[in-house]
């Protein structure tokens, strides 16, 4: 009788472990610490508070995305140490208000969607607000030059530029590059 309950009692701690393991989640929950491995890719998870971060990189979120004057789209690629870095399905995206930014991703393809209803510049830095990841001349995230180089790619082409002032374009390939480069860096909307 010992011997079952012990064995039991085994079976459910062993469970309770595996259990908590599976649900498990990075011990630092900021953004702005390294990427995590989820299944072989890297990311940055996003952000649950899309309402305050949509009202801190002051855009305006519409209710009705529909009715756009302007529809654009780029994209976006990260690279951590040459291995690609998930960009966030919904950022910009506010579940809480039913509003949408004016600039914001549907997918984890990277693709940058904007549909605004004015011609206003909007920049990469709004974009990594949204996924509350620190990017400026230096760092990007807890990542900074010059201990970790930090470049950023404009269709192939590198830019000196501080990334979070990139204004976004019609179907620009964007490429940041955080560590190590990746064998090639894409050179036009749809590479890779």
């Amino acid at each position: 009788m010992l011997a079952r309950r012990t064995r039991g009692l085994a079976s459910v701690t062993a469970l309770a472990i595996l259990l908590a393991a599976c649900g498990s989640s990075p011990s630092d929950s900021s953004a702005n610490a390294a990427p995590y491995d989820v299944m072989g890719t890297l990311q940055w998870p996003r952000p649950e508070n899309q309402h305050d971060l949509i009202l801190k990189a002051n855009m305006p979120a519409a209710a009705d995305p529909a009715a756009p004057t302007v529809r654009w789209h780029a994209h976006l690629d990260v690279f951590l140490n040459g291995a690609p870095v998930l960009i966030p399905a919904d950022l910009g995206v506010d579940e809480l208000d039913q509003t949408m930014a004016p600039l914001h991703t549907r997918d984890d393809s990277g693709v940058l969607y904007v549909e605004a209803r004015d011609t206003s510049p909007l920049t990469l830095g709004q974009l990594f607000t949204l996924w509350d990841v620190r990017l400026d001349a230096n760092c990007v995230a807890d990542y900074c030059s010059p201990e970790t180089p930090i470049a950023t790619y404009v269709n192939g082409e590198g830019d000196a530029g501080n990334p979070s002032e990139l204004v976004l374009k019609n179907l620009q390939q964007i490429s940041v590059v955080v560590g190590t480069a990746p064998p090639s860096i894409p050179e036009a909307y749809g590479d890779l």
